[in-house]
């Protein structure tokens, strides 16, 4: 069975912002979303890079990935990676292991754990033209690159503690969620989902009662990028059983943001 879990939490859903990366004026971004602290979808921002189009070309991500060793599993992405996921953890090579995922069933799984960009990949990616600061803005926690390689694959319920993060799909397509719980629920809804507890069937008897959390969601396409400020709660499903490769671009949070987060607050 593939595993979902945007919907283990309850939530009334709204729309997540959405901006088409040519229609952002100069410092747009920055201004009214990064210094704001407020979570939007940039459509087609990175459609011009090549990773975008070479990379749904089988055989091609095989041949120039390094034949180095590399831990995959046959499960979704949990979040923290506990020791019973690191015990689904195997052995694999990376070309190997891509080749597999692109052959195997439409209902198995796969997922890679956050590496670094393998050097022949690097290539094919490009800058953020709505944010071309953001590659020499060093993040103070995250490394500045992440890549994600997975089949079927959602990515648990989590908040970043630090940084901000330009979450960017460059194969498959993803159902994203995002909500922030106000100050006198954020341990509440923290200590729930952190302990797995909304994977109950009375999950929603560990949730504050009479308290409707608002859920941001929207769909991410190839060439499309979900900027995720720190604090933010998301959960992503994916939409398709094709292989998926996302790119988690970091920087730091500029000292003109909005420090009004639970997490941060003194």
């Amino acid at each position: 069975m593939v595993m979902r879990i945007i919907d283990l939490i309850p939530g009334v859903r709204s729309a997540l912002d959405t901006r088409r990366a040519d229609e952002l004026q100069t410092g747009e971004f920055w201004s009214e979303f990064v210094c704001k602290q407020k979570p939007v979808i940039v459509r087609a921002a990175v459609k011009d890079w090549p990773a975008v189009e070479k990379w749904k070309d089988e055989g091609y991500l095989e041949a120039i990935s390094p034949n180095t060793p590399i831990r995959f599993a046959r499960t979704y992405n949990p979040v923290p990676l506990g020791p019973f996921f690191r015990y689904a953890l195997e052995e694999g090579k990376l070309d190997e292991c891509i080749q597999e995922m692109r052959e195997s069933s439409p209902d198995s799984t796969f997922s890679i754990p956050a590496g670094p960009v393998p050097q022949g990949w690097e290539g094919d990616l490009g800058l953020y033209g709505f944010l071309p600061e953001a590659s020499a803005l060093r993040p103070r926690v995250y490394p500045p690159r992440r890549i994600f390689i997975y089949k079927n694959a959602c990515t648990e319920w989590h908040y970043h503690s630090a940084d901000e993060t330009l979450t960017t799909q460059l194969l498959g397509r993803k159902r994203v969620s995002l909500f922030r719980p106000d100050l006198e629920h954020w341990w509440q809804y923290a200590e729930t989902i952190e302990a797995n507890f909304h994977h109950l069937e009375s999950a929603s008897c560990y949730f504050p009662s009479g308290k409707q959390i608002e859920k941001f969601e929207a769909e991410l396409e190839p060439g499309d990028v979900l900027y995720i400020p720190p604090m933010w709660w998301h959960g992503i499903d994916p939409l398709d059983s094709a292989l998926g490769v996302t790119l988690a671009q970091c920087f730091r949070t500029p000292l003109e943001a909005s420090w009004t987060e639970p997490g941060v607050r003194p």
